[in-house]
């Protein structure tokens, strides 16, 4: 996350990586996954979906906001995990959408204002280490009772 950027095809940036291109390799897959049940997708997400919007007159997103973009990327996310688990897969392939909690990595290295001065301080000893973060998408991945 940081300042505005697009991708290459027009896109406000965070939605091109958070929910366009997991859409596009899953797509792309879906018929290996199929063929190779029972599967898993598992999205990373985060409870800041539910402050997202999509206006999709909008999306290369004119008045960005670096929070709403990321809220707005992790909607998408989460809508697609159920769509794609309704639509392509019911009975074969597990769909996950995981949020690890707040987890001390470079995701709000670009986070602007005091805000982020804030959040980046408290991260060295409040939030999870990526080790403790990654465990529940581990699980999703491996666990046999899932």
């Amino acid at each position: 996350m940081g300042p505005k950027q697009s991708t290459e095809d027009g896109y406000e940036r965070c939605f091109g990586v958070n929910y366009l291109g997991h859409f596009y390799l899953t797509n792309l897959l879906k018929d290996l996954l199929a063929k190779c049940a029972p599967s898993r997708i598992i999205n990373v997400t985060s409870d800041s979906y539910v402050k997202g919007k999509i206006e999709y007159d909008d999306l290369p997103m004119k008045s960005y906001n670096i929070y709403k973009a990321y809220a707005r990327s992790k909607l998408a996310q989460m809508h697609f995990t159920v769509e794609a688990h309704r639509l392509w897969f019911p009975d074969v392939v597990m769909s996950f959408a995981v949020q690890p909690g707040w987890v001390h990595t470079d995701l709000m290295r670009n986070w602007p204002g005091m805000s982020g001065n804030l959040l980046r301080m408290f991260a060295e000893f409040m939030f999870k280490t990526p080790e403790e973060g990654c465990q529940t998408i581990v699980h999703c991945a491996v666990a046999d009772s899932l």
